[in-house]
């Protein structure tokens, strides 16, 4: 759904992708916490949240979300499968 790079403070870099049921279980989180905003209005409050979500699950981190907020930097990844609307077909 989302990729991310991740930059910890110590530690590789690598691509974090977040997926349908790492949103489902960040949309637990508060009622006001929608698809729809992490797609038309993301804030990086909430993506730190929805990446933590992600990388506890994949077991890529451990901590908790004030932890994650102070320790990797995030960066989006654009997703190479999106269509191109200069290119039709595609």
């Amino acid at each position: 759904m989302f990729t991310f790079h991740v930059t910890p403070d110590s530690g590789e870099s690598y691509d974090l992708t977040v997926k349908s049921r790492d949103v489902v279980m960040w949309e637990k989180i508060d009622r006001n916490h929608t698809i729809t905003r992490l797609e038309t209005q993301p804030c990086m409050a909430d993506l730190y949240s929805v990446t933590h979500v992600a990388a506890r699950r994949q077991g890529l981190f451990h901590g908790p979300l004030a932890e994650w907020e102070t320790s990797v930097d995030l960066e989006p990844v654009e997703n190479e499968h999106a269509s191109d609307p200069t290119q039709p077909g595609l």
